[in-house]
This record gives structure tokens, sequence and C-alpha cells, in this order.
């Protein structure tokens, strides 16, 4: 059995291929003992806007029930308001649009293998994964809901992107000897594994997102730098001169 792909807030497993680990920023992680005055808090709501500002339909399939399903919902809902006039190049190589389209973004995932997004079990912290067993579909555990709205909905995008049969699963590179996260597998060196591409995205939403509040605005701003900084080599070099930082 391969690695399970994870996103932890307390805990990160060596087995791991993607993990927030304590002790990390909260954007990164919403880790223990943060300043919870450097984000959204989770209990701040959904941003509200009118209808004709979201985008198209987000076709995942949603396995919850409650209120664990309207909270998958509404991070989904999110994203679908994530939408501007304009995209940096990085943007549109990875996702084929010169427009910002968040929305787009999630069913092109859907498109290469992001079926189902739904509560099931990870290892002890962890917020989500995805089993090799079932590269499908994304597992959310109740550990997301200490997330801030618009970290829930970027977890969403970061695991999606591990999803999918006979593509690349973007396994994270181990951080190098003198980085924060040294020894573990936190680390993109590919521009389109899941750090970077998120880096991509929510970078391109502080730039340019004409739909979003400015909680989602600032929101997606500490994300790109914060996913910034796990970035090595050529994904750095080519992320960072796209959306800066």
């Amino acid at each position: 059995m391969g690695a399970i792909i994870t996103t932890a807030i307390f805990v990160f497993l060596a087995a791991g291929g993607c993990g927030f680990a304590a002790g990390e920023d909260p954007v990164g992680a919403a880790g223990a003992g943060q300043d919870a005055s450097n984000t959204t808090p989770p209990d701040a709501g959904e941003p509200s806007l009118s209808q004709k500002e979201s985008g198209e339909k987000i076709d995942i399939k949603i396995s919850a029930t409650g209120e664990d399903e309207k909270m998958i919902r509404d991070a989904l809902d999110l994203l679908k308001q994530m939408n501007g006039e304009h995209a940096t190049n990085g943007y549109d190589e990875k996702w084929r649009d010169t427009k910002l389209n968040v929305s787009k973004v999630m069913n092109k995932l859907h498109e290469q293998g992001c079926d189902e997004i739904g509560m099931d079990q990870c290892g002890p912290g962890e917020t989500a994964c995805v089993n090799p067993q079932n590269p499908s579909k994304v597992r959310i555990t109740p550990e997301v809901r200490k997330l801030p709205p618009t970290m829930r909905s970027m977890v969403m995008g970061h695991e999606c992107n591990h999803t999918g049969k006979g593509r690349p699963n973007y396994m994270h590179a181990m951080c190098p000897e003198g980085h924060e996260y040294a020894g573990k597998p936190a680390c993109d060196t590919d521009a389109h594994g899941s750090y970077a591409s998120m880096t991509t995205t929510f970078g391109n939403v502080a730039k340019f997102c004409t739909t979003c509040t400015g909680l989602v605005t600032g929101d997606a701003r500490k994300i790109r730098d914060s996913q910034m900084k796990r970035l090595l080599g050529e994904a750095k070099e080519k992320v960072s001169s796209d959306v800066g930082q």
C-alpha cells in the first residue's frame, strides 16, 4: 500500500505525502499555539455574495450529512465566489484559463479524478487525506472544522490535486536541511504539485478577485505567502516570479 497523502494540523505522520504539522504558521496549518488574530477565525462565517457573482456549479460529489455536508458545501461555494477578469501566465499554464475562475479549477480537478469529497478517517490530528486504495476520494475529518473558511476551501483544492488514477498524484518532496520542515515530505519541487498549485491559485485570488470580500482576499494573500515557503528550486522560481510575495 502506498503512502496516504495527508493534511494534518497537530500531528505529522512520517508516511504522509502532504502534512501540516504543529508549530506551523496559522495560515499554513491553523496550528496549535498560534496567534488566531493572524487569520480569519473559523466562526467568522462564509462571505456572502450575490448569486450572479458565483461561478459555475462544482460537480464533485459530497458524501456527508447534516452539518458536515453543509461545511463541505460551504467550502466549495466559497471557491465558486472567487472570480476575476484577469489571471497570471502561470495560472493559465496550470489551469488553461486567462481569467480567474476557481470553480473551473475544481471542475478540471474533477475531470482529472477528484470524484468525491466526504467525511472519513485519516491519521490522528489530520484534516484531510487521499488513500491510494481509493484515489478518487478526498477524505475530510472533523479537524477541518478548526480551520477558517478560506483555509477549508484551500484544503479541498490541495487534496483534489492529489487524486486520480493514471495521472501524477504529485507526492511532496522532503524539505532540505535548514528548512523549517527539514526531513519531512512537506515541500514541492514540481510547479504542478499541490502546494505550488494552491500558491498559484490563491496568489491569483489575492491579485485579481473582483467578487471576493476583503476577508477572502486577505486570507488568500496569507495562504500564498505561507505555501510559497514550501516551494523549492524550479517550483519556487517559477511560482514566485508569477504571483510574487
